[in-house]
């Protein structure tokens, strides 16, 4: 081998390792853009799931707020609706009873509520005597003094207009029994309240 031979095969030599290097090289750029790549990929596609689900929850969330608006604005109408009939059919009751109570039928209810107020209170109570015992006192509406008087029992007059109806105390006052016509109706009112609620 000569020495011109020797060269060649020398630079053959060096330009085989220079292209095996840039080879090399290429490939572990390649490998460097495309896990640059992969990961930005793979970035960008949690960015935009995040902000899809972000833009699902605020259409939701304004779905939601909407249909919840519209149904407030339904139970708003709907008890103005229910308040407005209650209204209507308390007027009608305090009507009927204002009617009743001028009626002949009127004492004979009287004595009968009495009666029954008394001995529930005894049976509830096991044998109370809170309104039996001396100083109990009824209280009746004034122009319905004198209509019914049960024994044992102070009567007093209120120029309240609860209707008709009376309440009972005992003699030291710390217990009541409201049966005026009045609280009647408002705890039926409150009831309907309460099992509609």
């Amino acid at each position: 081998m000569n020495v011109e031979n020797k060269l060649d095969y020398f630079a053959a030599v060096i330009i085989n390792e220079a292209e095996a290097t840039q080879k090399r090289k290429a490939r572990e750029r390649s490998a460097r853009i495309e896990a640059a790549v992969s990961l930005a990929l793979a970035e960008a596609k949690t960015r935009i799931n995040e902000r899809i689900r972000e833009k699902t929850h605020e259409i939701k969330k304004t779905r939601y707020m909407k249909i919840a608006a519209a149904i407030a604005d339904e139970r708003m109408g709907l008890n103005g609706k229910r308040q407005s009939l209650l209204d209507v059919l308390r007027g009608e009751v305090e009507e009927r009873l204002r009617m009743f109570v001028t009626s002949d039928a009127y004492a004979g209810y009287m004595e009968e509520a009495i009666g029954n107020a008394v001995k529930s209170d005894n049976t509830a109570r096991g044998r109370s005597t809170a309104f039996t015992r001396g100083g109990a006192v009824i209280q009746l509406m004034r122009r319905d003094m004198g209509l019914v008087m049960p024994p044992g029992l102070a009567a007093e007059a209120s120029d309240a207009d609860f209707i008709g109806g009376f309440i009972l105390y005992n003699a030291k006052r710390t217990k009541r029994v409201d049966l005026s016509f009045k609280a009647l109706i408002t705890k039926g009112i409150e009831s309907f309240h309460e099992n509609i609620e």
